[in-house]
């Protein structure tokens, strides 16, 4: 890789590292495991190895285990920890711009999407893809089972990362554990538009080096 986009090889906290052209560092955090660090700052890096434990950084309980989640049941998982981002106000003031939902609910939704701990995407490749949308909230999501799915899709939409496939994914909830699931078969497009949520520096200097090639 190195020799093919021009990367510098280096030592960062003991670990073999890649500094990509890209703004990006690449690191070997074991034989079968590299991790990409963006921006590529050398200082920021190695704090990052130094936090790490057992190849994970120390990343919140959500995002933990969505990490466990992923080893038993998927063979890739996005996730987003949301615990807190967005307060009951503003969150109310953007559903209300979105005719797909029933109105008079406004503050019912609002108090639900507050309580909104993460979101996790799980992908599973068999003979056929599957996909699986968990939203996990906080407390009981109200309204939810109804309203969860057209506000999804509004809010990938706006946001330009609309999977059509998910408009024909079914709903269920898991009372239990205050979840809210979206599932269904996924086609190798609707695959390919998930690769996109994740940036990839290595691929993005590949595609470089093609096009200077030419």
């Amino acid at each position: 890789v190195s020799k093919r986009i021009k990367g510098s090889l280096d030592s960062i906290g003991g670990m073999d590292a890649l500094v990509l052209p890209s703004d990006a560092i690449l690191v070997k955090v074991n034989d079968k495991t590299i991790v990409s660090h963006a921006p590529g700052n050398r200082q920021m890096t190695s704090r990052w190895i130094k936090s790490k434990s057992g190849g994970t950084a120390n990343l919140s309980e959500y995002l933990s285990e969505a990490v466990q989640f992923a080893d038993a049941n998927a063979d890739m998982i996005v996730a987003f920890d949301l615990d807190g981002v967005v307060g009951k106000d503003e969150i109310e003031k953007r559903l209300s711009a979105m005719t797909i939902i029933d109105q008079s609910k406004l503050a019912q939704y609002s108090k639900s999407i507050a309580s909104l701990k993460g979101i996790t995407l799980g992908v599973s490749i068999g003979e056929k893809i599957s996909g699986s949308i968990k939203l996990d909230f906080n407390a009981d999501p109200l309204g939810m089972l109804t309203a969860g799915k057209p506000i999804l899709i509004e809010v990938l939409k706006k946001n330009g990362l609309m999977i059509d496939d998910i408009r024909k994914w079914r709903v269920t909830s898991n009372n239990s554990k205050n979840q809210i699931i979206i599932s269904g078969e996924l086609s190798e497009y609707g695959f390919r538009q998930i690769g996109t949520l994740i940036r990839q520096p290595i691929l993005a200097d590949f595609s470089s080096e093609s096009d200077s090639s030419q």
